[in-house]
């Protein structure tokens, strides 16, 4: 066997594959930005859930009346409330 060859094809074979990792880490690259962009806006829709979940809860517990009530019960008597909008 010609070892000139053999070291050409193992070249081409490693330029081959660099190319190929190459291309697949920029695949990978590409899917992690979407699911980052993604996951952006559930991660601040949470955010904002868990400020209004403890704005409500220190209201609850800053009340002498209503200092046992958990925050599922509290939702259920705000539910209660009916909205009346009045002309003039």
């Amino acid at each position: 066997m010609d070892v000139t060859a053999d070291m050409v094809r193992a070249w081409r074979y490693f330029g081959i594959c660099a190319k190929v990792e190459i291309l697949l880490k920029n695949r990978c690259q590409a899917v992690l930005l979407l699911v980052a962009a993604h996951m952006d806006g559930k991660i601040f829709a949470g955010f904002i859930v868990l400020m209004l979940r403890t704005y409500l809860l220190q209201k609850i517990k800053g009340n002498h009346k209503t200092k046992n009530m958990t925050i599922e019960k509290a939702l259920l008597e705000l539910k209660k409330i009916k909205v009346v909008q009045m002309e003039g």
